[in-house]
C-alpha cells in the first residue's frame, strides 16, 4: 500500500499553491492542509512563530495511521527540518525547498518583516493598496502572475501578522539544521534553477548533509506552480524508490 502525502505549503501562501502538482499525482492520496493563520484564522493559543508551526506540522502528522510522505516549500520547508530533527518516525519520506543553514543570510524582506515598526510598516502599507497594486506587487515579488490574485485574495492581516511572528523567531534557525550523522528518512531536494530568495547551492548543501537527491528545476522560487508536471515527475520517483524498500 502506497503511504498517503501531505504536503505543506510556505508564505504568503495557502494550500492552493499545490493544486497544480496535485493535479498531476491522480491516484495519489493527497492532503495539502493550510498552515495557522493562512487562509484561515489563527487558531486559539498560536501566533505563528516557528515553534507553533513545529507543534502544529507535528500534530498533524501524528494524525496518520502510517508515516506520510511529506512535502514542503519555502518556510513549510523550515519547519519540517523541525519535525526532522525532532520525529524523524513521523515521516515516511521527505521532499523540500529552503534550508535551515546557520550561515545562510535572510533575504531583503525578510529582514524588514524581522525588524520592529518596519515590519509592521510593510503590513500596513501592503494591505492599504488597491488589489489590483497587491497583485502587481505580489507579481514582482516572484508569485506567478496566473496564480497572483489568488494569492492576493487570501493574504490578509491574519496571514501577513503570522508571517511577522514567523519570521522575527526565526532570525537564526541553525538549531534546524540537520547533524552530518542525523538518521533521517529517505530525502528528495527540490529546488527552482533561478530562485531569488535561497539560491540553489543552499540546496546543494542541504542534498550534501541528509545524503539525498538534489533536482534543480527550471523555475524562480514557485516551483509547484511554474514547474507542477516536472516537479510532480520527481515525486513520483522519488516515492517509487521509497516504496520499493
Amino acid at each position: 500500500m502506497t503511504a498517503k502525502v501531505l504536503f505543506i505549503h510556505g508564505y504568503p501562501d495557502t494550500h492552493r499553491v499545490w493544486d497544480p502538482v496535485r493535479a498531476q499525482l491522480k491516484g495519489y492520496d493527497t492532503v495539502a492542509p493550510d498552515l495557522p493563520g493562512h487562509g484561515r484564522a489563527m487558531p486559539r493559543g498560536l501566533t505563528g512563530t516557528r515553534w507553533d508551526l513545529a507543534a502544529w506540522l507535528t500534530a498533524e502528522l501524528k494524525k496518520f495511521s502510517r508515516p506520510p510522505h511529506v512535502v514542503a516549500h519555502d518556510v513549510g520547508g523550515m519547519v519540517l527540518h523541525s519535525v526532522l530533527i525532532e520525529n524523524p518516525e513521523l515521516v515516511r519520506s521527505w521532499a523540500l525547498t529552503s534550508t535551515t543553514h546557520p550561515d545562510w543570510p535572510w533575504h531583503h524582506n525578510a529582514r524588514v518583516w524581522q525588524t520592529t515598526t518596519l515590519g509592521e510598516a510593510a503590513r500596513d502599507e501592503y494591505l492599504a493598496y488597491p488589489r489590483k497594486y497587491q497583485v502587481i506587487g505580489l507579481t514582482e515579488a516572484g508569485v506567478p502572475a496566473a496564480h497572483a490574485p489568488v494569492t492576493a485574495e487570501y493574504y490578509d492581516r491574519t496571514m501577513f501578522d503570522a508571517g511577522l511572528a514567523f519570521y522575527r523567531s526565526s532570525v537564526y534557525l541553525g538549531d534546524w539544521w540537520p547533524a552530518e550523522d542525523a538518521e533521517l528518512p529517505p530525502g528528495l531536494v527540490m529546488w527552482g534553477a533561478r530562485d531569488r530568495y535561497q539560491t540553489p547551492e543552499w540546496g546543494v548543501r542541504l542534498a550534501a548533509r541528509t545524503r539525498s537527491r538534489f533536482v534543480a528545476l527550471d523555475s524562480d522560487h514557485w516551483w509547484p506552480l511554474e514547474q507542477p508536471e516536472a516537479g510532480a515527475a520527481e515525486l513520483k520517483r522519488h516515492w517509487a524508490a521509497v516504496d520499493k524498500n
